[in-house]
């Protein structure tokens, strides 16, 4: 019997920050779980964002970490930049989040 958590399409996920971090802890969990899929990755190092993207096999890629989050084919965001990137972000959380 599959339960109704399996019959729900994979959360899509974007990585904002395509750095040693994500390559080496991010993406590995993701790929565990399949109820998650990597979709996107963000970095705005062009050649990082390249080798990632051919690397991760993701469709999607960005410069700009806002239009990562817009993105309508991104269900939720790892923001994986260095701690000190991340007080008073401009990006805007998912419509959708719930607290």
């Amino acid at each position: 019997m599959t339960s109704p958590a399996s019959r729900q399409p994979p959360i899509r996920i974007a990585i904002i920050g395509a750095g040693a971090v994500s390559d080496y802890h991010h993406v590995p969990g993701i790929r565990l779980d399949p109820r998650a899929r990597l979709t996107a990755v963000c970095d705005a190092d062009p050649a990082l964002l390249a080798k990632r993207q051919q690397e991760w096999g993701v469709e999607l890629a960005f410069a700009d970490p806002e239009e990562a989050c817009a993105c309508s084919e991104v269900d939720a965001v790892i923001v994986a930049t260095p701690n000190f990137t991340h007080r008073g972000s401009p990006w805007p959380p998912p419509a959708t989040a719930s607290t």
